[in-house]
């Protein structure tokens, strides 16, 4: 709680770039705006589609791969020679 408060403090005194680091209080006030505007659920929304889109393709390839590498002899015979 102290580092926001120093925070907030260093960025009304100017101290802090704001182009960098937003006051802490510039944050909140812009995270309730998108929560009663709706904004951030949808944008949630779609990063969560994003996220389990890219968990299955790279599940299901990975599987794929996976079967056909084993089902090929020459793979098998190296991996028993290699153990």
């Amino acid at each position: 709680m102290g580092a926001l408060v120093i925070w907030e403090l260093s960025a009304r005194a100017g101290w802090i770039d704001p182009r960098f680091f937003s006051q802490p209080s510039a944050v909140a006030a812009k995270a309730a705006e998108d929560i009663s505007s709706g904004l951030l659920w949808e944008e949630l929304r779609i990063t969560l589609v994003r996220l389990l889109t890219g968990y299955v393709v790279g599940s299901v390839s990975g599987v794929v791969v996976g079967l056909a590498l084993s089902l090929d002899p020459p793979m098998s015979l190296r991996r028993v020679a290699s153990a």
